[in-house]
């Protein structure tokens, strides 16, 4: 197999398993949480532990999910609280000008 067709298969590999953390079922048996539910919030957070968590038949088991998962709270409001930062252009400016100001702003970023 040629090195372009390895990049392919693999590519191809990692979308598919990214896909299948979708699936609520793969996301409690590998507690993997999709990067989206940060897009909600907190709130949208809670409800996941929640529903990762009462899969769980075990009490104990249950509440040290939980507890492990909410130790994690304060970073999932970082996300939250993070304001992106948003540069408002005038319908005059040029493309070429909206371009050099972000590459510009950018550095500022990194």
């Amino acid at each position: 197999m040629d090195k372009t067709s390895k990049i392919v298969f693999s590519t191809l590999d990692i979308i598919t398993k990214s896909k299948s953390y979708e699936n609520m079922e793969v996301q409690i048996k590998e507690l993997v949480m999709p990067p989206e539910i940060l897009k909600g919030g907190g709130g949208e957070y809670n409800k996941w532990v929640r529903e990762i968590s009462r899969a769980l038949v075990d009490d104990g088991e249950r509440i040290r999910l939980e507890d492990s998962l909410y130790g994690v709270d304060h970073w999932v409001q970082v996300f939250d609280d993070y304001k992106f930062p948003v540069v408002t252009l005038s319908d005059s400016t040029s493309a070429e000008a909206g371009v050099y100001h972000l590459r510009n702003a950018k550095s500022h970023w990194c």
